[in-house]
């Protein structure tokens, strides 16, 4: 399943492709990606981009829809934005967005830029009325983009996640249609 997204002249957003892997395998390999993010291992290798694009296609073919974007700047992969929907069928109206810049690229306002353009389209295009994103409470760049990008920060949970054995804590920022 292919999509383009048009961010802006310089950003777009695609499905992840085959092409990616050496790209994912490269930035994603980023001790800071992994400590700020729930399910990226470290260090990440092409197998694990392997994977990923593997998963990518079963959440296509399930979901009727891409639901796992490469952030594309320039054509060349920068980073990725994806949804994670809900299968429970009460639900069902609403998805957890997450997210990864490259570093090489970071505090560009790139990000704010693609979630903006992303909810907008996801607004337009699908059933979903609801996105919301969990940010780790020292992740000061990640909050900051949700908010320019016009998520609300609806509140803090203590001890929400459990990573490498230890309780996190987190901010819950959503935007509605």
């Amino acid at each position: 399943m292919t999509q383009t997204i048009t961010i802006n002249a310089d950003i777009e957003l695609t499905e992840i492709r085959e092409t990616d892997k050496a790209a994912l395998a490269k930035h994603l390999n980023d001790k800071t990606i992994f400590d700020y993010t729930l399910m990226i291992p470290y260090p990440y290798t092409e197998a694990n981009a392997e994977w990923f694009i593997n998963f990518a296609r079963e959440q296509e073919a399930k979901h009727g829809f891409v639901v796992k974007f490469a952030i594309r700047k320039h054509g060349a992969l920068v980073g990725g934005i994806g949804l994670m929907l809900n299968d429970k069928e009460t639900a069902t109206h609403k998805a957890e967005i997450g997210y990864w810049i490259a570093q090489s690229v970071r505090n560009q306002g790139i990000m704010t830029h693609v979630l903006r353009g992303l909810t907008e389209f996801i607004f337009q295009t699908t059933h979903l009325v609801r996105l919301e994103a969990t940010v780790f409470a020292p992740n000061i760049a990640s909050q900051k983009a949700l908010e320019k990008a016009g998520y609300e920060r609806e509140g803090f949970a203590r001890k929400f996640h459990i990573k490498d054995g230890v309780p996190l804590d987190v901010f819950l920022f959503s935007k509605v249609k």
